[in-house]
């Protein structure tokens, strides 16, 4: 389905109009930069949680956005904490997870680096979208991909950031 005279957005949507909303959703976790998918995330995390997101939740996803807002590495060990709280298996605990992924080491500090592999926070993102999906769909929701997918295509059009 992909060819040289197919822009991503234009492979995007043949992708969900084939029905490839996982597929879909790698390929825009892949295609946005890091701290975009890292705010995608951040949304979708957000929408499948509310409205009781318990507070480790909460802490996950604030400490994502307030590296976003501020990366240091003070702001990412903060969200690895974060992330080991809400536990890594959810869509929030994701999210805060693939900040550490997205700059400095893997290793402890004084250690010598580590570097995450240059596409591993696009597939925790991708992973936490897919999970938030399922989520809202085990809920009643009838097209959860749909909007999941709308979220990131907002961040890539630039019209919704965390600044």
């Amino acid at each position: 389905m992909l060819h040289k005279d197919l822009s991503p957005k234009a492979f995007l949507d043949v992708l969900v109009q084939q029905g490839l909303q996982v597929d879909a959703v790698e390929f825009l976790a892949r295609l946005l930069t890091k701290e975009e998918a890292i705010w995608w995330g951040c949304m979708c995390a957000w929408d499948a949680a509310r409205p009781n997101a318990s507070p480790p939740v909460q802490a996950a996803l604030q400490a994502a956005l307030r590296w976003l807002q501020e990366p240091s590495e003070e702001h990412r060990r903060e969200a690895e904490q974060a992330a080991k709280r809400a536990g890594i298996a959810t869509p929030a605990g994701a999210v805060a997870q693939a900040v550490v992924f997205a700059q400095g080491s893997l290793s402890l500090p004084g250690l010598p680096e580590v570097p995450a592999p240059e596409d591993l926070t696009s597939q925790t993102i991708a992973g936490a979208v897919r999970v938030c999906a399922a989520q809202l769909g085990a809920a009643g929701e009838t097209l959860p991909y749909r909007r999941m997918l709308r979220y990131g295509l907002e961040v890539a059009a630039g019209k919704n950031r965390w600044q």
